[in-house]
Order: C-alpha cells, then sequence, then structure tokens
C-alpha cells in the first residue's frame, strides 16, 4: 500500500542521506556506511521507547499500541529474517529500558549500592531481554511468506506475531528461572479505579492477554493503513470503552 511504500522510502532514504554525509561529508569510508545504516534502524528503537510508555506511570496505551502494531509492520517487511531479528532486538533494547526504569530507581534506597549502577544495570540487563521480542519478530518472519512486490501479508503476519510475542513472553518467563516483569499486557490495564481490558487476565491470563495487545495494536495499525475508517473506529471505540467502562 502507499502508506507502507511510503514508510520504507522514508527509511531508505534516510539511510542514503546518512551514508552519504558519514562517507564523504564525515570522511568515515566505508565505516560510514555501516553508521548510517545503524542511524537509520533508530526507527526500531523509537517504536520500542513508545510501546513501553504504555505502562504506568505514563500510562499511554493508544500511543504504546500503536507503536507495536508500527514494529509489526516494520518486521513484516525486513528483507530477510535476520533482519527481522535485528530490528526485534532494537526494539527490546529501547522497550525494556524504559520500561524497566524504576529499576534504577530502586538503587537510590539501597545505602550499599551507588545510586548510579542503576543507571548501568537497566540497559544491561535490556541487552539479554530485547532477545525476546527479536525472536518473536524473527518467528513471525519465518512462518509468514511475503507477497509480490515485497508487500507485508498484513493479517497473516499480525496473527503469528501476536501468537509469538505470547511464546516468547513465556520463556522470557522462564528462562534461567525466568524475568517476568513488564509484561505487555499491562499496557491494558485501566485508570487507578479500574481494572481496563485486565479484568480479563483472570480467565486468558497474563501472557494471552499480552497476545491480544499486540494483535490489538497490530489490528489498528493495518486498518488505519488499509483505510478503513469504519472499522477502525469501532475498533477504537471498543478499546475505549473496555479500558474505561464501566
Amino acid at each position: 500500500t502507499r502508506e507502507a511504500l511510503a514508510l520504507q522510502i522514508v527509511m531508505n532514504v534516510a539511510n542514503i542521506g546518512l551514508d552519504v554525509w558519514f562517507v564523504w561529508g564525515m570522511g568515515f569510508g566505508a565505516y560510514g556506511v555501516g553508521l548510517g545504516t545503524a542511524c537509520a534502524e533508530g526507527v526500531a528503537l523509537l517504536l520500542g521507547l513508545l510501546s513501553a510508555t504504555g505502562f504506568q506511570p505514563l500510562g499511554l496505551w493508544p500511543l504504546a499500541l500503536l507503536a507495536m502494531g508500527l514494529f509489526a509492520l516494520l518486521a513484516a517487511r525486513a528483507t530477510t529474517p535476520l533482519r527481522a531479528f535485528g530490528l526485534g532486538w532494537l526494539f527490546g533494547l529501547a522497550h525494556f529500558t524504559l520500561g524497566n526504569n524504576w529499576i534504577a530507581t530502586a538503587f537510590t534506597y539501597q545505602s550499599e549500592m551507588p545510586a548510579a549502577l542503576g543507571w548501568v544495570a537497566v540497559p544491561l540487563l535490556s541487552l539479554y531481554l530485547a532477545i525476546y521480542p527479536a525472536l518473536a519478530a524473527l518467528a513471525a518472519r519465518l512462518l509468514v511468506k511475503r507477497g509480490p512486490g515485497r508487500v507485508s501479508p498484513g493479517w497473516a503476519f499480525a496473527l503469528v506475531f501476536a501468537a509469538a510475542w505470547i511464546v516468547s513472553e513465556w520463556m522470557r518467563g522462564w528462562v534461567f528461572t525466568g524475568y517476568a516483569w513488564n509484561p505487555f499486557a499491562m499496557v491494558l490495564l485501566g485508570p487507578f479505579d479500574r481494572p481496563g481490558l485486565a479484568a480479563i487476565a483472570p480467565v486468558t491470563g497474563t501472557y494471552a492477554l499480552s497476545g491480544l495487545a499486540v494483535l490489538l495494536g497490530c489490528a489498528l495499525v493495518l486498518l488505519l493503513r488499509e483505510r478503513n475508517w469504519l472499522a477502525g473506529g469501532a475498533l477504537a471505540a471498543l478499546l475505549l470503552a473496555g479500558m474505561y467502562w464501566p
């Protein structure tokens, strides 16, 4: 579609522009090509940061859902499964660095540890945690084949990516004794006086609720991309009702 094509063009133009600047403008030579590509991958980092704004105390759940859906679009359009893995790792690195910043704050209450250590520990931990979103992106990219003309498969990818996210999040809570904090399901928590869509967690479980959150984000982005305003508006209205009513 034109929106997906426009997104790809913007990324490619930014990549080329950065390559030219680093290679000729800055005199970095061949190293500049890699540096320019790394800067262009900042889109995945930005989406990772935005996806973490859905957690409290910010609670920007619409922004978090849209960021997740846009990331799924990027991963679906990755030229290779390895590139999808790399995009997923960058997304996860930013997502967990922001989402786990409370750990750094906790260090300020530990008299035996310097507070600055917390701001080092969080990014280091995120280097590992980012593997799990990367695995979800890799699995979806491997299982769903792209259509002709490098058009993303859309809904099929969204379903598989949501399922892969459930599995990767379960793995995160189990491997090496697990790190289950900050499941993506928490973006579906309502305001402090009501549970939001997280009210169904006793039925679905946390992992399935995370998959639902991922799928909702993908659905919003796909409906907007398809200009299906009626269905998109209906989904947005149902989301608002589920988050704020009763």
